[in-house]
């Protein structure tokens, strides 16, 4: 055998001794201990939204009639029917259920929400009821925040420059 073969044969074996594991390490799947840990967790908040989404039900149509416009149909969604009474609960649902599945909520997640009014109020809802803090940020000029805090237990209001020293401050 050549100089030239024998070392072809050489690369060639030990390329197929090698690619086994390399493609072993490319085929396995990564495992995150954090979301393996809060498989209960995450099992647990689906279920409660799902349920949640069950107790919704459909968003009341109302027909209005137009005096004069008798070839239009005019509809007002009631979405003040949800448990928040307000128009951005089935928003707030998605976003939680979007945010559980994509691993950014667990339950050691505290969320913020820059918002003073319905988001806030519909987010601190759903963050209650999966059982993770959440906190509404109401900038320092919004009138009523020091009047009207959100009414849920798991909500705290702070202002932009508490928010600014919590993102700086170390966890404990």
């Amino acid at each position: 055998m050549s100089r030239i073969n024998y070392l072809l044969t050489v690369s060639f074996l030990r390329y197929i001794i090698l690619l086994p594991t390399i493609a072993d390490k490319l085929t396995e799947v990564p495992i995150d201990e954090d979301r393996v840990s809060d498989s209960g967790f995450l099992r647990k908040a689906l279920d409660i939204l799902w349920y949640e989404r069950d107790q919704m039900g459909h968003t009341p149509l109302f027909k209005v009639n137009v005096p004069g416009a008798t070839n239009l149909e005019l509809f007002f969604k009631n979405e003040a029917t949800s448990r928040t009474g307000n128009l951005k609960h089935r928003f707030s649902w998605a976003l939680f259920l979007w945010a559980l599945l994509e691993g950014h909520i667990t339950r050691y997640t505290t969320i913020y929400e820059a918002s003073s009014g319905n988001t806030a109020t519909s987010e601190a809802y759903f963050a209650q009821k999966i059982g993770v803090s959440f906190v509404a940020v109401a900038p320092p000029t919004f009138q009523n925040s020091a009047n009207q805090p959100i009414s849920l237990d798991c909500t705290r209001k702070r202002s932009q420059a508490a928010l600014s020293s919590a993102i700086k401050a170390k966890p404990p």
